[in-house]
């Protein structure tokens, strides 16, 4: 127990330095895991497939739609050197550019979820910027 005030929140210093080494540490476990959804082979979900009747594959882990070989070196990059697309880095382009898209280059994580589905992905952006997002449909 820390001897500091607590802020507003009820937090201490201890507490946010735990809470800062708690982010960072799934921030690598994101970045390990969109590279290997981009490089490594694709993870079929046997027991959801199976359900399927349409012969569709369901994959856990694999690239996203957008994803080429060039775009999975610009995002190989962005995630490695930490390059985030961040609400500065949106509005700088904005000012030169105007409205941006992400591609989305891979996926992991995913599966079914209240009749809908739920996905982390990886969105690639300009300036092998990058983004993980958490994707999230349901039915409810």
């Amino acid at each position: 127990m820390s001897l500091h005030n607590p802020d507003e929140w009820g937090m201490t210093p201890d507490d946010h330095r735990y809470l800062a080494w708690e982010l960072d540490r799934f921030q690598l476990q994101q970045s390990w895991k969109a590279l290997k959804a981009m490089w490594a082979p694709p993870v079929v979900d046997q027991s959801a497939t199976q359900r399927r009747k349409d012969g569709y594959v369901v994959k856990s882990r694999a690239r996203g739609d957008e994803w080429t070989w060039w775009r999975g070196v610009q995002a190989t990059v962005g995630v490695l050197l930490g390059r985030y697309w961040t609400d500065r880095a949106e509005e700088k382009y904005r000012s030169t550019h105007g409205f941006v898209c992400g591609l989305d280059v891979a996926y992991w994580d995913a599966g079914p979820i209240y009749g809908g589905h739920t996905a982390q992905c990886l969105w690639l952006y300009p300036g092998c910027r990058v983004e993980f997002i958490d994707e999230t449909e349901t039915n409810l």
